[in-house]
């Protein structure tokens, strides 16, 4: 499985690789390449500024050359964080996108909190 995320003043990063595409070969019919699909789901997400399972399931015609029919792994809205996973099934990509960025959101938060209680009030270099 991998992970993708976007955001402001971030380029597509791949946060975690879990497991090998080969073994995923017997289930898929071929070789996937989950970090190019999960990159294509936060380019989507991004340029619609909705999560995917959305855009191809309500809004087809949103879509555009190149663009992945999955639906799900992928959490695209306004607050400017995008993160997508591929390489299990639609709700399965979609929960693990919910969850990691679940997470950078809590430790954004929670740094911004301890930064704070430190007396710092200015951002110097990112959290």
């Amino acid at each position: 499985m991998a992970v993708v995320v976007s955001g402001p003043g971030l380029k597509q990063r791949v946060v975690e690789i879990v497991g090998h595409v080969e073994e995923w070969q017997a289930q898929w019919g071929e070789q996937r390449d989950f970090r190019e699909i999960a990159s294509r789901k936060v380019a989507l997400a991004e340029r619609t500024g909705l999560p995917t399972d959305v855009v191809v399931s309500r809004m087809p015609w949103l879509l555009e050359e190149g663009d992945f029919l999955y639906q799900g792994g992928t959490v695209g809205e306004s607050d400017g964080l995008t993160v997508a996973a591929s390489g299990a099934f639609g709700q399965t990509d979609e929960a693990v996108s919910d969850i990691v960025k679940a997470l950078i959101v809590v430790l954004c938060r929670l740094k911004v909190k301890q930064m704070r209680e430190a007396g710092i009030n200015r951002l110097k270099g990112g959290l």
